[in-house]
């Protein structure tokens, strides 16, 4: 129980840091999307400002993803140990491999998903009554990172700005709408295994 009390305190500090960094992707996701769509409804001809914003909040959305992402995988990491710690049994999922899937061409589709439906499972038990959040944040995050890739190679491809920009804007919104229900899911798991009684459901 001691090395379980000291990851669930690593756990609740990387929740909190998860959460403020997601708070600010969706800020930045959210700027870099409203800035290309007001580009794209100013008839070709964006204020030298306004391209500037733009440039500026593409580099800060990349960045803050990124740092995102270090924290969640810690907090993925952390919450999976968290279920070896207290004995369940029948894990399919390492905590290694439930951040390591991310990493793997086109197993990181589906492996990832099936990461954190575990990890919600078994801590919540037979609780699933928001389960449904669980493939709305996977459905989000996959759909606006296949929107952005597109947007991105139709940068290089073709350069039609309507395109470019749209699909770009699209994929941010819906990764913007991933992060926060991501939020909701890093912050139900956390408060479930930071309590005694919401854990030993899980094993019941």
């Amino acid at each position: 129980m001691e090395d379980f009390d000291r990851n669930l305190r690593r756990l609740k500090l990387w929740a909190k840091f998860s959460t403020v960094l997601i708070a600010l992707y969706v800020i930045c996701a959210t700027t870099f999307a409203v800035t290309g769509f007001t580009i794209l409804g100013s008839a070709n001809s964006p204020t030298q400002n306004l391209l500037e914003i733009y440039g500026l909040s593409a580099v800060a959305n990349a960045i803050v993803f990124y740092i995102s992402a270090f924290a969640v995988g810690m907090w993925i990491y952390r919450a999976h140990d968290n279920l070896t710690l207290f004995g369940l049994t029948g894990l399919e999922f390492t905590p290694g491999w439930s951040v390591g899937w991310f990493f793997v061409p086109f197993a990181n589709l589906v492996k990832p998903y099936e990461a954190m439906r575990e990890l919600w499972g078994r801590s919540l038990g037979d609780r699933l009554h928001a389960a449904a959040l669980l493939p709305l944040w996977w459905g989000c995050f996959l759909v606006g990172g296949i929107a952005m890739t597109i947007g991105g190679l139709a940068d290089r491809q073709s350069g039609d700005l309507t395109l470019i920009l749209g699909l770009t804007g699209v994929g941010s919104i819906l990764r913007a709408a991933s992060a926060v229900l991501l939020a909701i899911i890093i912050r139900k798991v956390t408060t479930e295994q930071a309590s005694m009684e919401g854990i030993g459901a899980a094993f019941d």
